[in-house]
């Protein structure tokens, strides 16, 4: 059988507007979101002037703080970078690496990650490092939106326009449309310790390598993560 070679798909090259600069409601979210941290920052040099009892409880707090900054300034670098080299990426073999990575999590959580082999050999036009980051991102949202015993499984299909479709499906908590509408929004977040930047990182990356992402949810019936 003859390799399929994902080159055929129709690529658009353009770049968005989005990526040449930020709008004016994703700059207020990062000054925002940069700002909070900010805050807690000088509340506590303040309380380790007027206390200094408490200060090595306030320093560790203090790390908190910042390494909560520079993760959110490295998500913002990442939404800003250039798109990065591509090369064909063969799917089955990238895709049990990926899987290998999660071993020992889904097994401490008790989780069932099946992988769907595809029975042909195909390709991915992209760049690894970019397309690892992407299907890191997703599965860990699904195991995060899972108690124990739950189940995710990846799947390949060949759609009718000859575009791969690889899609990640749990059995998670799901979500409501409104988080739905927002998922790709800049700093939108329902986790407690979320910075909102995973999925907007992930659309860029696979809109940089001509590719797309569809995602379908149902609260309490799981998430379908679709990428083409």
């Amino acid at each position: 059988m003859q390799p399929l070679f994902l080159q055929e798909i129709t690529i658009n090259h353009m770049e968005s507007s989005n990526n040449n600069y930020l709008d004016k409601e994703t700059a207020a979210s990062i000054v925002h979101e940069i700002r909070n941290p900010l805050t807690v920052l000088q509340g506590f040099v303040d309380l380790m002037v007027q206390d200094t009892s408490k200060n090595e409880q306030y320093i560790q707090l203090l790390g908190n703080e910042i390494r909560r900054m520079e993760h959110l300034l490295g998500g913002m670098l990442q939404l800003l970078k250039p798109k990065a080299k591509s090369e064909p990426i063969e799917c089955n073999s990238f895709m049990k690496k990926i899987i290998l990575l999660f071993e020992l999590e889904v097994k401490n959580k008790n989780i069932c990650l099946v992988y769907g082999q595809s029975s042909e050999q195909c390709y991915i036009l992209g760049n690894e490092y970019a397309l690892t980051q992407v299907f890191i991102n997703i599965i860990k949202n699904s195991i995060q939106a899972m108690d124990s015993n739950g189940v995710i499984t990846v799947t390949f299909n060949r759609t009718e326009n000859k575009e791969l479709e690889i899609c990640i499906k749990d059995t998670g908590s799901g979500m409501s449309e409104v988080q739905l509408a927002n998922l790709f929004i800049p700093y939108y977040t329902t986790k407690e310790y979320g910075t909102g930047l995973g999925l907007p990182v992930v659309k860029k990356l696979l809109e940089d390598m001509g590719g797309r992402i569809d995602i379908r949810s149902e609260l309490g019936k799981g998430t379908e993560v679709f990428i083409y």
